[in-house]
């Protein structure tokens, strides 16, 4: 059994992956634990910290990683449960938005603030282009915003397939394309 420690700002973070079994999801699937207070949040109501599935609104699909190496896009994927498609973060608070299959962080391409920066995974250092709030727009859902951008966590075009990128773009009120059910 390999453990690598990670520490996001005051939490410390355990991922174990056993050798030689493919991936799973992290222990805390059915309901997420917060991790340093021990509460349970289960559905789209959570207010802590844990690893979570990213869901697009308008698609229903995963956040996923085409990849595990630095530089690989985000794109959506059809859910079923692989390591790549969880991720920790923080509802309360900006921070990093870690994927649990590669350990690598959500990235802002570019660090740039203009509409159809794609978005990336890249080793986690702490840098604004790493750093995303989570914002509630109601119905359980959140808008995941950079944390120096106005803009939003967006899925290009609204297409629905698999595959499809995601990137930055201007917030627009009640755009299923920008918001994102965590679960």
């Amino acid at each position: 059994m390999k453990i690598a420690f990670r520490t996001i700002g005051s939490l410390a973070l355990t991922a174990i992956a056993m050798l030689g079994i493919a991936a799973t999801a992290p222990a805390q699937a059915a309901t997420v634990n917060d991790t340093v207070s021990g509460k349970v949040a289960s559905g789209p109501t959570i207010t802590t910290a844990g690893y979570f599935r990213i869901v697009n609104q308008a698609s229903g699909k995963c956040l996923t990683p085409w990849g595990s190496g630095d530089g690989v896009a985000i794109t959506q994927v059809t859910c079923d449960g692989s390591a790549n498609q969880w991720w920790y973060l923080d509802t309360g608070s900006v921070g990093e938005i870690v994927n649990y299959g590669t350990g690598k962080c959500l990235d802002l391409w570019g660090n740039l603030a203009g509409d159809a920066q794609l978005v990336f995974t890249w080793t986690c250092y702490g840098a604004a282009s790493q750093r995303w709030r989570p914002v509630s727009v109601g119905g359980g859902y959140f808008e995941l915003h950079p944390h120096y951008t106005d803009q939003c966590l967006d899925l290009a075009g609204g297409i629905s397939r698999d595959g499809a990128v995601i990137q930055q773009w201007g917030c627009h009120a009640f755009n299923s394309n920008q918001r994102w059910w965590l679960g």
